[in-house]
């Protein structure tokens, strides 16, 4: 509901160019956050290299949102509108958390998750933008990509981004899957299905 309200009222009374900076600046928090978090483990004694960098996807995404978001990047809008309705709405629907609110990881995660969900949609009601057939085949071609790199990232550091190495220890829709590496392979299946979903609004049917 904030959302739409929101919308409705940076759609009234703002100009084109304050739309754009108010849209910059969302993301541009987003990925501030991000790297507080950063800040605050390696503060605490907390933060290592094998769960801390910013390679989950959501902990990624952000700093690709900043330059789209300020700039209106077409390209960019593409795959990350895949990316955050599909992916950032999971994170939401099934929060990977250790600890409830109100610890700050948990703050943090809510207020990460909820405005970069929140981004897309801002950039199709304000900005005008919609996601085009090419767009999901690039956003399935480059969501495989990251998941090789990733993975050998995650052989060397020790680590396990994007889980390509064993499944999140909170309960997550992933125990449905089978074990490894089965579950790699349904969830990529299930992928390809919830981004023709997240397609499906904006598909045009041409008369034959």
């Amino acid at each position: 509901m904030a959302s739409i309200l929101i919308i409705f009222l940076v759609n009234k009374y703002l100009s084109e160019k304050n739309k754009t900076v108010l849209g910059g600046l969302l993301a541009l928090f987003v990925a501030f956050l991000i790297l507080f978090r950063i800040g605050i483990l390696i503060y605490t004694g907390e933060y290592t290299h094998q769960n801390e960098l910013p390679l989950h996807l959501c902990r990624l995404l952000p700093f690709f949102a900043v330059p789209m978001m300020f700039k209106r990047n077409r390209f960019l809008f593409g795959f990350l509108y895949f990316y955050i309705v599909v992916g950032t709405t999971n994170a939401l629907a099934t929060p990977d958390l250790e600890f409830a609110l109100p610890n700050y990881t948990a703050i943090l995660y809510w207020l990460i998750h909820g405005i970069l969900a929140f981004l897309p949609f801002y950039a199709i009601f304000v900005y005008k933008m919609k996601p085009r057939l090419k767009d999901l085949i690039r956003a399935i071609l480059y969501i495989h990509i990251y998941l090789v790199l990733i993975h050998l990232i995650n052989i060397g550091l020790g680590s396990n981004y994007f889980y390509t190495i064993e499944k999140p220890p909170t309960a997550t829709p992933l125990d449905l899957f089978g074990p490894w590496p089965w579950y790699i392979l349904v969830a990529d299946i299930l992928m390809w299905f919830l981004f023709a979903l997240a397609y499906l609004p904006f598909m045009r049917f041409k008369k034959t």
